[in-house]
């Protein structure tokens, strides 16, 4: 499997979460993105997923994760770990803590 976000560089979706990437990357999928979302803040393109800026990219990322095995493997494998890493519950629930304390 292949994950598409692709995006219109518009102010709406420039507003839009990264939960594509998330969604994709927690089942071992790897993707193609817009850069409207996913190109800002870390080395994402190549590493946790492929940016494409125009038909042409689109096409050439498609392409190379078809033909190639282990870009997708090694891709879907890197997103998968940071996911893990970054955003589930065990690794973040001393914030969730901390987050409802602060409310009593």
């Amino acid at each position: 499997d292949i994950g598409l976000a692709p995006l219109q560089d518009n102010e709406f979706n420039r507003c839009k979460s990264n939960i594509k990437w998330i969604e994709y990357s927690v089942m071992g999928i790897p993707g193609v993105y817009s850069p409207t979302v996913y190109a800002d803040g870390y080395d994402f393109d190549g590493v946790y997923g492929q940016i494409a800026r125009n038909e042409e990219q689109w096409y050439r990322c498609i392409k190379n994760y078809i033909i190639c095995e282990n870009l997708r493997r090694d891709i879907a494998n890197r997103a998968r770990g940071c996911i893990i890493r970054g955003y589930t519950l065990k690794t973040n629930i001393k914030k969730w803590v901390k987050a409802y304390k602060s409310l009593k």
